[in-house]
């Protein structure tokens, strides 16, 4: 007999249920989507193992401090290169089992970063709604002395790195509000869909919208 030989002592029978570690079932209910007043903890560059690379933005809630998580901004590989690569320069078209092209994912991460663009139709000013850096600048922050606290000057950043170092510079401990769902592919497990000023706990309307169905961390008995 071999060493490493292994031994079936009863044999399963021809025509038996081989799977005889069986058990009922039990059925895991989704997560409930929910929202909590918080700050963002830190920003980070983060790589994963498809090579795929992001801007991670961690958060930490105000309301339950065992209560983390995080939201990834994934960015295309033409930007990590070269953080100004202009629009004429980003690719555009979409790559064999991908969603979107090089291009407009770098327009999505964009505004996540910097808020989208609004275009008023009779005054023609142009605004921006969302996005990270108004939530700095709203309270006072400036990329100028956050640039000075990650790179040592007042310069723009040469490189991803420095340009995530200036944006965790900015970003760190402000005072957001997020909320989360159940994920796609696993609804067992959250996933930030949305980033929002603290202020918006005292706008009715738009509380409304945006937190319908689901349980806030700042009401009274998390409703």
């Amino acid at each position: 007999m071999e060493e490493n030989e292994i031994l079936t002592e009863t044999p399963v029978a021809a025509g038996v249920e081989t799977d005889i570690l069986d058990t009922p079932e039990i059925a895991v209910p989704p997560k409930e989507a929910d929202a909590h007043q918080g700050i963002i903890s830190g920003v980070e560059l983060t790589t994963f193992q498809s090579g795929a690379t992001a801007i991670k933005v961690n958060l930490q809630s105000t309301n339950n401090p065992n209560v983390t998580d995080k939201k990834n901004i994934f960015l295309p590989e033409q930007f990590v290169e070269n953080i100004y690569v202009t629009e004429a320069e980003m690719d555009d078209s979409v790559p064999e089992g991908k969603k979107m092209s090089p291009k407009d994912q770098l327009g999505r991460a964009k505004q996540d970063i910097y808020g989208a663009k609004r275009v008023d139709k009779k005054t023609k000013v142009e605004t921006r709604f969302g996005g990270l850096i108004p939530l700095a600048i709203a309270p006072g922050r400036t990329s100028a002395d956050a640039a000075t606290a990650a790179l040592g000057s007042v310069r723009k950043p040469t490189t991803l790195a420095e340009f995530v170092a200036v944006l965790n510079a900015l970003l760190a401990g402000v005072e957001v509000v997020f909320r989360r769902r159940p994920q796609r592919d696993d609804p067992q497990f959250l996933e930030v869909d949305g980033i929002y000023e603290p202020e918006v706990v005292n706008d009715a309307k738009r509380s409304a919208k945006l937190f319908t169905d689901r349980t806030l961390a700042w009401a009274p008995d998390g409703e």
